[in-house]
């Protein structure tokens, strides 16, 4: 396992060789350190959840650079678009219909599609970056095993590992992070939209952007 500093040149390019190559990296987001892989590689993403415990059937998210990189892989509706030029990047995660043919996976069962993918910007200047450079989307559950504490600083994430920590190829240490609210969670894929979770943008917030008189939101 290298650790290596977020403000260290070669942060990014060796995340990014990683990423390609199938590895896995703890990297910062604006809320937590996130755990990461190639969202495209099933193998990769079969890896993360054997070291997170996660159960198959939990879809994870993924990060993307921005609404270009998104629509790749997702469908994006006109009143979608209104949240995304709103609040992406930031805390905002849109579980969305993943196109036809998309080349990206969120859970491990066979009918994973049914959960739809989750999807966002990340608020973190070094993660937009990191993205943008891999060009394509990256996992970002939280780097902890499940039903660990949420994690702040490289130590939390490595002591929730324990000796399955030497599954991670990198660290990227961006310091002690933030203490801040998850992102907010909103199932977009029907006509009346479900907020799954109310994180740091609130309820009003969307209902002001999408409008009080659409009934989109319950």
């Amino acid at each position: 396992m290298e650790i290596i500093d977020q403000n260290d040149s070669r942060a990014i390019h060796n995340a990014v060789e990683i990423l390609k190559a199938g590895g896995i990296v703890i990297y910062p987001t604006e809320t937590a350190y996130g755990l990461g892989v190639d969202a495209r590689n099933k193998e990769a993403v079969e890896k993360l959840y054997e070291l997170k415990k996660r159960p198959i059937d939990k879809p994870t998210h993924v990060l993307v650079a921005d609404m270009s990189m998104a629509e790749e892989y997702v469908a994006l509706e006109k009143n979608t678009k209104q949240l995304v030029e709103t609040f992406w990047p930031g805390p905002l995660t849109l579980v969305c219909e993943k196109k036809e043919g998309a080349n990206i996976y969120v859970a491990l069962t066979a009918d994973a599609d049914k959960w739809g993918t989750g999807i966002r910007v990340p608020g973190n200047v070094f993660t937009q970056e990191l993205v943008r450079a891999c060009g394509f989307p990256i996992t970002t559950p939280s780097a902890n095993k499940a039903g660990a504490k949420i994690p702040y600083t490289i130590q939390d994430a490595l002591d929730t590992f324990g000796e399955d920590g030497e599954k991670i190829d990198l660290v990227i240490d961006g310091g002690r992070l933030a203490e801040k609210t998850p992102s907010t969670l909103i199932d977009v894929r029907e006509k009346s939209w479900k907020m799954i979770r109310e994180g740091a943008i609130s309820k009003s917030q969307i209902i002001d952007v999408i409008g009080q008189d659409m009934g989109m939101l319950k």
